[in-house]
């Protein structure tokens, strides 16, 4: 899930990743770690695009 504010001259973006389903335990063990471990970077890229866009 991924939510979007926007004031003044700021915008907040917040992202939840979830793993569900019948194999969700599997799939936490499988990927669990390394989605949480590339999220920094991936909100910073996505800070650095939506900067390059503004410029």
């Amino acid at each position: 899930m991924t939510q979007i504010a926007e004031a003044a001259d700021r915008t907040t973006v917040t992202v939840r990743i979830t793993i569900d389903g019948p194999l969700g335990w599997f799939w936490t063990k499988v990927l669990g770690g390394d989605l949480a471990k590339s999220v920094g970077a991936d909100l910073n890229a996505l800070v650095a695009a939506a900067e390059g866009a503004r410029a």
